[in-house]
């Protein structure tokens, strides 16, 4: 699943999903983003099933009516949130993308790396973008 500009790009992949009772529908996702030359990928972003599952129904909901915003975050904070917007009335779309992951520091302690930002995606590719996340998801 992806979404581009001319220069900048998100890419998510649907890895695994949680069978394991307490965590049942939970999905991993690998994340890679593309935001004016600075390239992160993260493949341990964790998306919790209620959360996965609000998401794609506001997801649908926004696709028909291409106004107003919908997001998604992972599980643990600060670590990936995604926000999909109508920019103006003519269906133009914008992506804002947080990606971060705590990373073994100098001091042995733990640094937080992240790429934040975000573009406006040519939105014929929404709709392919939309199918594929409720299919990978579901």
């Amino acid at each position: 699943m992806k979404l581009v500009s001319d220069t900048d790009y998100i890419e998510i992949s649907v890895l695994e999903e949680s069978n394991l009772p307490q965590n049942l529908g939970d999905i991993r996702l690998s994340v890679k983003i593309c935001l004016s030359g600075f390239v992160g990928e993260y493949n341990q972003v964790w998306i919790e099933a209620t959360e996965k599952n609000r998401f794609i129904s506001s997801l649908v909901k926004f696709e028909e009516t291409r106004s107003g915003s919908v997001n998604i975050e992972s599980m643990s904070p600060n670590e990936f949130m995604l926000d999909i917007s109508a920019i103006d009335s003519l269906g133009h779309l914008q992506v804002e993308i947080l990606l971060s992951k705590y990373s073994r520091g100098v001091n042995r302690g733990s640094d937080l790396v992240s790429l934040s930002g975000g573009f406006e995606f040519d939105p014929v590719s929404f709709p392919l973008f939309v199918e594929e996340f409720c299919a990978y998801a579901n």
